[in-house]
């Protein structure tokens, strides 16, 4: 009878014991995390920037990391606009390549500011070729005489040169006006110091019109100088996918840029 009682103490023992093996196995087995991952393929290779009416290709892989078949819905975008959807079914440990294409016809260019500057000055010319002079200075202005008559510079861009300049003949026993202008791109890049991402590339178009009055050797000059800036703003492609549990996301910036023109 003890001889039972002892079998019975043993065996009562180990179920206990497996009881707790079990219980610290379970409690302390690693939990297999279930996720998804998502990247853009060749990454070094997507464009920063592209020129309008160019078509870019780029692809992205989808992997299942979850512990079950799961349905996987994708969007595409470029600046909000929907390049892509499909819906698709992934195994554990499974992925899908998506490629997926975007041709902007315009550029992401954009008007952002534009200010004017304007000079004056009004003067005579005597009749022995002096002159006489407003309140005002003519400062900015200068005047030039000789034997052939008075002469006053303006100052045009043309052949590709941007300081070049003409010399205009006033001519104190006629009544005359005279108007020059001229349009200018200048490419420009402002780069902020404390975050490069905040850099801003772009250009000026400068328009300076120059006016000239004389009325019988009464001068009156003017010069307004416009420049309005235009900067680019990057665009949007992004790819975005659900699994009905969690969102996924990646994304890059670029720039589109306007046609460079054919010589």
């Amino acid at each position: 009878m003890k001889e039972n009682s002892w079998i019975i103490s043993v065996v009562i023992t180990c179920i206990v014991g497996v009881a707790i093996v079990s219980f610290f196995a379970f409690k302390y087995a690693p939990f297999k995390e279930s996720f998804s991952e998502l990247y853009f393929e060749n990454q070094e290779d997507l464009p920063e920037r592209i020129e309008a009416g160019e078509e870019k290709n780029f692809a992205f892989t989808v992997v299942s990391h979850r512990n079950e078949k799961s349905l996987y819905h994708c969007i595409v975008k470029f600046d909000e606009k929907i390049l892509k959807e499909e819906e698709f079914t992934l195994m554990p440990g499974e992925k899908k390549r998506i490629s997926a294409s975007f041709k902007p016809l315009t550029s992401s260019i954009a008007f952002v500011n534009e200010k004017t500057e304007t000079e004056r000055a009004d003067f005579t010319l005597d009749k022995i070729g002096g002159f006489i002079f407003s309140e005002e200075d003519r400062g900015f202005l200068p005047i030039y005489r000789n034997s052939e008559g008075v002469f006053i510079p303006i100052k045009l861009p043309y052949s590709g040169l941007s300081k070049s300049s003409i010399l205009l003949k006033i001519d104190p026993g006629s009544k005359d006006t005279h108007c020059f202008s001229y349009t200018k791109k200048y490419d420009v890049e402002d780069v902020k110091e404390e975050k490069e991402e905040e850099k801003e590339e772009g250009y000026d178009i400068i328009n300076e019109k120059q006016t000239i009055v004389n009325d019988y050797g009464k001068i009156s000059f003017s010069r307004k100088v416009t420049t309005s800036q235009y900067r680019y703003k990057k665009k949007r492609v992004s790819a975005e996918v659900s699994n009905g549990e969690k969102d996924y996301e990646i994304h890059f910036w670029l720039i589109v840029e306007e046609p460079k023109i054919q010589d």
